[in-house]
């Protein structure tokens, strides 16, 4: 199961970084600034080295983000920012040198904002009482943290929508609920790179969203004949789309969505045009 796995604390944080900073990984460090009397000595940071692809680290991030978006631990949602990060359980040994059934070491790492990260927190409670889950001991705790962390170093907010209130026992119940219930907005423009500015630009432009007195793309239309067969759902076009509107278009439409990847859309199943009813699972696979 990997829990004879040993790795620091510090190991933990400059690994999830690493993917944070792209796949680029440099030494941790403790001190930022030496002070001797009236001088001052600045600490230059170590120049960083790849450790993984871009890519490779760009589909972790994506991956990390979906437990967080939709998976184990929905309860590291942040009010105002994205995160990405991943639960963590272990038993610990007992007296008889087994694994223990009562005695567990319960954790959460993550960084946000995913695009642009500011922070990876790490949280590990050792023995915790009550819940011993990592997505319900330690993730809360990274929530709470990481907030108010980003507050202090005013790190621009980049998902402003409020994240669902999810009270649970259990992840897994978690988990079903935040699919139920999670709705995903996007960023405001002013808030995006002028990089994401202009893809979204262009691709409103290929792929207009409904407008008011014209036929909508995606549109879900009621079915006739005399018997009513529910709503008929036109899946749309998601290619060129980022993360945040094909997730909000899957909403408005009752369709699931199966995140693979992140970036941009540039496949997906089903195609688009094809009739669907609501609940049908679309996987979009989506790359920068």
């Amino acid at each position: 199961m990997g829990q004879e796995v040993g790795v620091t604390p510090v190991q933990l944080v400059a690994a999830y970084s690493a993917i944070a900073n792209g796949g680029i990984l440099f030494q941790p460090r403790i001190v930022q600034d030496v002070f001797r009397g009236s001088q001052h000595d600045p600490v230059t940071p170590s120049t960083g080295r790849r450790v993984v692809s871009q890519r490779t680290a760009e589909l972790m991030k994506g991956i990390l983000a979906g437990v967080v978006d939709h998976g184990t631990a929905v309860a590291a949602q942040l009010q105002g920012y994205s995160a990405a990060g991943k639960t963590g359980t272990a038993q610990k040994i007992d007296a008889s040198g087994k694994y223990s059934r009562s005695q567990y070491v319960a954790s959460f790492v993550g960084f946000a904002p995913v695009e642009r990260p500011a922070v990876t927190i790490l949280v590990v409670i050792d023995s915790p009482v009550g819940g011993h889950h990592g997505a319900e001991v330690a993730a809360p705790a990274f929530r709470s943290i990481a907030e108010q962390t980003l507050s202090y170093l005013s790190v621009p907010q980049d998902n402003p929508s409020t994240p669902p209130q999810i009270a649970s026992s259990t992840p897994a119940k978690s988990a079903r609920q935040a699919r139920e219930d999670h709705a995903v907005v996007p960023p405001p423009e002013s808030e995006m790179s002028d990089t994401a500015t202009l893809s979204l630009q262009s691709v409103a432009l290929a792929n207009p969203f409904p407008q008011p007195d014209s036929p909508p793309n995606g549109s879900s239309n009621q079915a006739t004949g005399g018997v009513d067969h529910g709503p008929v759902i036109i899946v749309p076009d998601f290619s060129g789309l980022p993360v945040r509107r094909v997730a909000q278009r899957c909403q408005e439409l009752g369709l699931e969505l199966n995140v693979r990847g992140s970036g941009l859309a540039f496949a997906q199943n089903p195609a688009a045009g094809v009739q669907a009813s609501a609940g049908t699972e679309v996987t979009v696979q989506f790359a920068r």
